[in-house]
């Protein structure tokens, strides 16, 4: 506000085109010596105004669908400060106990991680839906706003290590990408969560060129709880989720604890090491 005139500032078409990019970059490089944001190519791109979607406060950008699973598919919103998140999408017919149990799951482990400053497992900051709370539609779509958006998976670093990287600077990643998990499972396991489905698509990167890199646990609303301790697990095999090739022999049977994510990052660390 500035006198009687009040001002606002938002991204407009132009900062969605092909041309801002190498503008800002310059911009950047030359007068801050920044590099520009790894979230860029989520965010930029021709827009068509006919298509454009918008939840709530969050315009949906053009790199579309960025994630998808059995239990919704996941898009990247940015708002008009230019503040960007994950947008997961639940289509929801019938009975809403399922999405609910997500949501409380979401809360809670949101609460915990701010309150413990966890930076390294997905955030809860909002939930819409496209009828009232309490709305008796049948079929309603349920959207869960989450944060850091992350612009990279693990998977897709991982490709990049292996093209421009030698050995040693491989196994230096492999070895601070294993601390960095380990912390995160720990702050899960210690809170009384499994995470259940740990395999690289599930670890986002928020930037692939960083030397220390900034990882975040992913799929954190499919974590189901612990037993009581000396207890293990009895779900039937194939009831709890997870990807096959990933699992610990005991989820495949009956009969687990928190030991089994402990399995999947041995398999991933592996992986990350003989690709």
């Amino acid at each position: 506000m500035l006198g009687r005139l009040q001002y606002s500032v938002a991204y407009g078409a132009f900062a969605y085109s092909l041309d801002y990019r190498p503008r800002v970059s310059a911009y950047l490089g030359q007068h801050l010596g920044q590099a520009i944001s790894p979230l860029w190519d989520l965010v930029s791109g021709d827009t068509d105004a006919g298509t454009v979607i918008r939840i709530g406060e969050w315009l949906l950008t053009a790199a579309g669908t960025v994630g998808a699973g059995a239990s919704g598919r996941v898009s990247i919103g940015i708002n008009s400060t230019g503040h960007t998140v994950a947008l997961k999408r639940f289509a929801v017919e019938g009975d809403r106990t399922r999405v609910g149990a997500r949501r409380r799951k979401l809360e809670r482990i949101t609460e915990l991680a701010r309150r413990m400053d966890e930076k390294r497992v997905l955030r809860l900051r909002d939930v819409l839906q496209d009828d009232a709370a309490g709305g008796c539609n049948r079929a309603v779509d349920v959207w869960f706003v989450l944060e850091p958006a992350v612009p990279s998976t693990l998977m897709e670093t991982h490709k990049v290590w292996s093209l421009k990287d030698r050995a040693s600077r491989l196994r230096h990643l492999t070895r601070f990408v294993a601390a960095e998990l380990l912390g995160a499972l720990d702050f899960l396991h210690s809170n009384g969560w499994i995470h259940g489905d740990l395999k690289p698509n599930n670890i986002g990167v928020l930037d692939q060129r960083a030397e220390r890199l900034q990882i975040v646990l992913l799929d954190v609303d499919e974590v189901f709880p612990l037993q009581a301790e000396g207890r293990l697990h009895t779900y039937p095999p194939g009831s709890t989720g997870g990807t096959v090739g990933w699992l610990s022999p005991e989820r495949e049977t009956m009969g687990f604890d928190q030991s089994c994510d402990v399995w999947s990052l041995g398999v991933l660390i592996v992986w990350l090491v003989t690709g």
